[in-house]
C-alpha cells in the first residue's frame, strides 16, 4: 500500500505561493472497495508561477511526469517556469484542439456548458493521450494540469477517476473543490493578475457543478460508459488494466 506522502497542509490541497488549487486525488472509495492511491495524481492550475521554495517543497513527490494541457499560446504567453527544469521530470504538453489557442470573438459568447460539450466530442484524442500517458511506464507520480485546472483538468480527473470506479457524487465533490480554492486564490491576486482576469467572461470562470454532471451523463448516453467512451477515443484495454492496478490499493 502506497502511504500518503507528508502533506503541506492536512488536507489534499497542497498551499503554494504560485498555485492555488494543486491538489493530491487519492484516498478515494472505488465501488469495490480498494482506495486511489494518495501521491500517485495531482490536479493543478498552471505551475508556471512556482517559486523556488514551491519547487524545493514539493520535490519529496517525487513528480516524474507533468500533463501540461494548456495551448501553444498560453504556454508561449505565460513561460514554461521554474518546474520544466527539475531533473527527472518529463513535460507532456498535450492540447486541447483549439481551446485557449485563439482571441476569437466567439469566446465572449461561451458557455461553460458549450465549453464543456466541446471537451468531451472535439477533444476525445487529448483525453485518450492523457490516459495513455498517465499508463506508461514510470509516469507516475504525476500532475495533470491547464491554466486553472478547472475545466480541461477537471474532464479529464473526473474520467480517469470514473476509470477507477469512483462514483459520481465524490467526483463531483471533488471537482468543486476549484470553487473553495478559487475564491481564496482570487483574494490574494495582484492588480496585474487581476485585470488579466477581468478579459475573461464571467461565465467561464464559474465552477458549476452540474455542467460536468451534463458532460459525464452525454457520455454515458452516447457510449454507455466512460470505458466504453475511452476505447472508443483510442485507449486500449491495457491502459485501463494498467491505470487500475497501478492507481488502486
Amino acid at each position: 500500500m502506497t502511504d500518503r506522502p507528508t502533506p503541506i497542509v492536512p488536507d489534499r490541497t497542497y498551499r503554494l505561493t504560485g498555485t492555488y488549487n494543486f491538489r493530491d486525488i487519492g484516498g478515494y472509495r472505488s465501488r469495490d472497495g480498494r482506495r486511489v492511491r494518495w501521491g500517485q495524481v495531482f490536479r493543478s492550475d498552471a505551475m508556471h508561477r512556482l517559486t523556488q521554495d514551491d519547487v524545493e517543497r514539493l520535490r519529496p513527490l517525487g513528480v516524474r511526469t507533468i500533463l501540461d494541457l494548456r495551448s501553444h499560446r498560453e504556454i508561449a504567453d505565460a513561460g514554461p517556469g521554474l518546474i520544466h527544469d527539475e531533473p527527472g521530470i518529463d513535460v507532456v504538453h498535450i492540447p486541447f484542439g483549439r481551446i485557449g489557442e485563439e482571441a476569437d470573438p466567439k469566446w465572449q459568447l461561451l458557455t461553460l456548458s458549450d465549453l464543456y460539450h466541446g471537451i468531451v466530442t472535439d477533444a476525445r484524442s487529448a483525453l485518450a493521450q492523457v490516459m495513455t500517458t498517465l499508463a506508461t511506464a514510470d509516469a507516475v507520480p504525476a500532475v495533470v494540469h491547464c491554466a486553472a485546472g478547472k475545466d480541461r483538468t477537471g474532464v479529464s480527473i473526473a474520467l480517469l477517476l470514473r476509470l477507477l470506479g469512483v462514483d459520481d457524487g465524490t467526483i463531483i465533490d471533488d471537482y468543486v473543490l476549484t470553487e473553495q480554492n478559487f475564491v481564496a486564490f482570487k483574494a490574494n491576486l495582484s492588480p496585474e493578475a487581476l485585470h488579466h482576469l477581468s478579459n475573461i467572461p464571467d461565465e467561464l470562470l464559474r465552477v458549476d457543478a452540474m455542467v460536468l454532471v451534463a458532460a459525464l451523463a452525454f457520455i454515458d448516453a452516447e457510449y454507455g460508459t466512460t470505458e466504453n467512451y475511452l476505447l472508443d477515443a483510442g485507449v486500449g484495454p491495457d491502459t485501463v488494466a494498467t491505470l487500475r492496478d497501478r492507481l488502486l490499493d
